[in-house]
């Protein structure tokens, strides 16, 4: 089973949005497996098809990345507001600032650190908005987590760029999780294989 289908069952409304990675038709999709809505890119964003998908539907080929951490976040901001004082479960992950990479035109250049600072700039300010929207809701400030996708990168030191940015998430007045265990870029530092790298 699913953590979607188990809360599923228990009475949440379930989202899935960003990346998939897991299969693109039935019965393999987020919505075969306990999630009610889905949108998001099947794969990684620099793999064919270029497809954007609206729970089966393909509604975007090529996919814009330039906009997508945006709508990423309107769309995650919707779901939270039409489940109000409901249950929910929401599974967001976004395709930044997994390479290649692309920032909207508002957070080119804003950062001071270069394009990838960019790009961890603007999921910065779209986490904000979706924490303020969860709290907006009525969900309590310490159920909050911020996840910035560490280990995630293509390249080692895409991932070890994202530690600077960590100060802009902590800014944010919420905890920040970061999962390096078992990640390649873990491997790679200290020459463990995958069984040998967990982080507690």
């Amino acid at each position: 089973t699913t953590v979607a289908r188990a809360l599923k069952a228990r009475g949440y409304a379930t989202a899935a949005i960003g990346k998939w990675h897991l299969g693109v038709v039935a019965p393999h999709r987020p919505i075969d497996h306990g999630f009610d809505y889905y949108y998001g890119i099947p794969y990684s964003n620099d793999m064919d098809p270029s497809i954007l998908l609206h729970n089966a539907e393909i509604v975007e080929r090529p996919v814009r990345l330039a906009t997508l951490t945006r709508r990423y976040t309107e769309q995650a901001v919707q779901f939270i507001r039409r489940s109000g004082s409901s249950p929910f479960f929401l599974y967001l992950s976004h395709a930044a600032p997994h390479v290649p990479l692309a920032a909207s035109p508002d957070f080119c250049g804003k950062s001071g650190m270069g394009l990838y600072g960019d790009v961890v700039q603007e999921v910065s300010d779209f986490l904000r908005d979706r924490a303020a929207a969860a709290r907006a809701a009525g969900i309590a400030a310490e159920r909050i987590v911020l996840d910035p996708g560490i280990g995630f990168g293509k390249r080692v030191e895409d991932n070890f760029a994202l530690l600077p940015g960590q100060r802009l998430l902590r800014a944010l007045g919420y905890p920040v999780l970061a999962g390096w265990s078992r990640k390649s870029s873990l491997g790679a530092v200290t020459g463990r294989g995958v069984n040998d790298r967990m982080v507690v």
